[in-house]
């Protein structure tokens, strides 16, 4: 409107009105602390509404720093010429300043072609000379220098950014030392995105020594989160020294985090820990059926199951079922995924033992059934056991003897599911016994 009646008292009148309207909102905005009204207010400074010296004086330095941005974002190799022309060490800081007070703004705009070439410039600078040392008073890590007070949106855009613009974070975050093993965590505690939580493993890993460093850290101090724990434990299972760092485990093996109790297990294993066993026992009467599981697939990893360690597998299998409902269908979930485990473990030393306890735990769930039965015409259910019934028919069918054949009689008869089951149990274990007979005999 001002273009077409430039002579207008009017317009003018309420072009100023609007502008001390805007000034006296956006002073009232930064007093607030309210987020983007610099970015704002240094917008309408770039279109001429407000001149530069309206502007407060934080956004005077914005605006500055703008300017810098637009010239870097315009001819972005005169800057990159800078880090291989400037190498003593006056400019040197010069320049990395520079980029430190830019890089926010870059960043935010998703700039990572500029980013990329800066951070590749610069690490030929730190790879091919001494200049950033302490000797020169330069940082030692000038990416974290230049990248420390973005490292959030770093975070951000590593969750969200497409592969092609992830791998150019990525070039960054590798060499922020320590702090970018912190952003990776947060990628791996945070994304649900499998393809970046394993990019973001594989970028820890190869940072070798400076990961393990980190993961004991985490490990050390007592007030770590869960997921920060969670993800040392996996990351020192890649990285760790087996004979220095297993000391440290040991204070997690009473965490009361299943998640960080079956990272825990796998680092066990990994390492080939003395207390591998004891957590195994121990992880097998857990409440959480994920961590059971776990436990019991791990005792293939045992060289060797201890006396001690046997008896309580096998109290375990044979434990009555408790009275309260809900913990009675916890027993018989814990009871049936162990009987199936053991079925497929080749280790176990003894296999008689067993094979009895696997039975006594059957006939105990068949009685439960019988009285779940005498209940059910009373209107008074019970929980069923059924589960371990077949559990134990599947893994009697892989371990059993004769034994097992005459207990697996008595359930073959009809063609309900149970009988089904306890038949083909019966069919391996005959099929079993007559080629063993027959390498006996040929033998």
């Amino acid at each position: 409107m001002k273009s077409k009646e430039p002579a207008s008292g009017a317009l003018q009148r309420r072009y100023e009105g609007v502008k001390r309207i805007i000034k006296s909102l956006s002073r009232r905005m930064i007093q607030l602390k309210i987020k983007g009204v610099q970015r704002f207010l240094e917008e309408l400074h770039h279109t001429n509404v407000l001149a530069f010296k309206e502007l407060p004086s934080d956004v005077q330095y914005l605006v500055n720093t703008m300017k810098m941005v637009r010239d870097i974002q315009s001819r972005p190799s005169v800057y990159i010429g800078w880090v291989f022309k400037r190498l003593n060490p006056d400019d040197a800081i010069v320049m990395l300043k520079c980029f430190r007070r830019v890089i926010t703004v870059i960043v935010e705009d998703m700039e990572w072609e500029i980013c990329f070439k800066i951070t590749l410039a610069v690490n030929k600078v730190k790879k091919e000379t001494e200049l950033y040392s302490s000797k020169n008073n330069l940082p030692s890590n000038p990416f974290y220098f230049v990248f420390k007070d973005a490292s959030y949106m770093l975070a951000t855009a590593y969750l969200s950014e497409p592969t092609a613009s992830r791998l150019k974070i990525d070039q960054i975050v590798r060499r922020l030392s320590t702090k970018g093993i912190d952003i990776l965590s947060m990628i791996l505690t945070k994304s649900e995105n499998a393809e970046v939580r394993t990019d973001a493993m594989e970028t820890i890993v190869s940072m070798g020594e400076v990961a393990r460093y980190w993961s004991l850290k985490v490990l050390e101090y007592k007030k770590s989160e869960v997921g920060e724990v969670k993800n040392a434990l996996a990351i020192l299972r890649e990285v760790g020294k087996a004979k220095k760092d297993a000391d440290i485990l040991k204070k997690f093996i009473s965490h009361e985090d299943p998640r960080v109790q079956e990272e825990l297990l796998h680092t066990l294993i990994s390492f080939k820990a003395p207390d591998l066993e004891a957590f195994i026992i121990k992880a097998l009467t857990n409440s959480d059926d994920k961590l059971r599981w776990r436990a019991a697939s791990a005792l293939g990893n045992l060289r060797h199951i201890s006396k001690a360690s046997i008896i309580q597998i096998l109290q375990t299998i044979t434990a009555d079922s408790p009275n309260d409902d809900q913990q009675a269908e916890a027993h018989i979930r814990k009871t049936v995924q162990l009987i199936i485990t053991l079925g497929t473990v080749n280790n176990f030393p003894a296999l008689d033992q067993l094979e009895l306890a696997i039975i006594r735990a059957a006939q105990k769930s068949n009685d439960s059934g019988k009285k779940l039965m005498a209940r059910l015409k009373l209107n008074n259910p019970a929980i069923d056991e059924t589960p371990i019934l077949l559990a134990a028919f599947a893994t009697l069918g892989k371990i059993g003897s004769e034994r097992s054949c005459e207990f697996l009689s008595n359930f073959t008869k009809g063609k309900s599911a149970i009988a089904v089951e306890a038949q083909k149990a019966l069919k391996v274990i005959e099929s079993r016994l007559m080629k063993d007979s027959a390498a006996q005999a040929t033998g």
